[in-house]
């Protein structure tokens, strides 16, 4: 995922208190577990939601065998089912498509061309479905192949890296991590006799908060610098109401704020009366308005107050918005 969204990644997982660091992490990463062959764009590649189709596919509808049989065997004999393979990754980037469109296109490549023409995606995510459904098979062999070299390579860093995951394993227990999730869901309920909680540490996605609800419980994959990613939402305001989100971008001018905002990265008020010809109150008034809602900013330097856009309230509303999506 990161060799195909590195600046999504950049944009969503670093840490803006140690971004440097956090690039830099990044960069290791994928030096450490080089070479990633271009061939696997279309199952990593992340569409306009965020998702990409392996993880949607293989893990988010997999939850089910989380507790039982999945491990790279199970992963391995998915990928063997090939029609089903790329059914799958038909129907996750056109899935709109109806049940008698999704059978045209499996039958005619010149039907699921049409369909990848007058598609919205990029000329590179165009060129790249034709390619893989032009000939699927050799790419999904080189998916398999890429996951069983990247399987062991992940299993030696592991191993160099225990450490820290013997470390956050030690300082945790139930009580401790449903007190410590408070400020993101409550997950009370676990500590019934009846539920189990499933733990697994990530190394790679420090900061990763991820929960798959089930039955008896609950999945938990936690990244070794978890803590930080709870202060993170912590000081962001993610209880959005999409009314009042609607309401601060409604007027045109307000717009045209934001994107003077993101032009220069911060503006101050004078800055709006002279480029706009707004009046002092009118100023005040829009920026009030986006202010109340979340949208944007403050930061002041001595009697200057500057504005700028609040980009971890449009990552909240994003996250709101991804339910509809799919």
């Amino acid at each position: 995922f990161l060799k195909y969204n590195k600046e999504y990644c950049i944009e969503h997982f670093v840490d803006r208190k140690t971004a440097k660091e956090d690039v830099e992490f990044y960069e290791q990463i994928l030096k450490d577990f080089a070479p990633i062959s271009d061939d696997l764009y279309v199952f990593f590649h992340a569409i306009n939601n965020g998702y990409c189709f392996f993880t949607y596919s293989y893990f988010h509808n997999c939850k089910d065998h989380f507790t039982t049989d999945y491990s790279m065997s199970f992963l391995k004999n998915e990928l063997l089912k090939h029609d089903e393979l790329i059914q799958r990754l038909l129907s996750f980037y056109f899935h709109s498509l109806s049940a008698e469109e999704m059978d045209a296109c499996l039958s005619s490549n010149v039907k699921l061309f049409e369909v990848i023409k007058a598609s919205d995606y990029s000329d590179t995510e165009k060129s790249r479905l034709y390619e893989f459904f032009t000939d699927p098979v050799p790419y999904i062999q080189k998916l398999q192949y890429e996951l069983v070299e990247k399987e062991a390579q992940l299993a030696g860093y592991y191993e160099k890296n225990y450490a820290l995951i013997f470390d956050a394993y030690n300082r945790l227990t139930v009580d401790i991590l449903i007190d410590q999730l408070k400020p993101i869901k409550d997950y009370s309920f676990l500590k019934k006799d009846s539920m189990q909680l499933y733990l697994s540490f990530c190394l790679l996605n420090k900061e990763c908060i991820n929960f798959v609800p089930l039955d008896d419980g609950g999945i938990g994959i936690l990244g070794v610098r978890y803590l930080d990613g709870i202060q993170d939402m912590q000081s962001t305001d993610t209880t959005i109401r999409l009314e009042g989100f609607g309401t601060a971008l409604s007027e045109e001018s307000r717009i045209r704020m934001l994107d003077l905002m993101m032009e220069n990265g911060e503006i101050t008020c004078k800055d709006l009366e002279r480029i706009f010809s707004f009046s002092g109150s009118t100023a005040y008034h829009h920026l009030t308005i986006l202010l109340k809602h979340g949208v944007i900013k403050t930061r002041n330097e001595g009697k200057t107050i500057f504005y700028s856009v609040n980009g971890k309230h449009f990552e909240a509303v994003i996250k709101s918005l991804r339910k509809y999506t799919i």
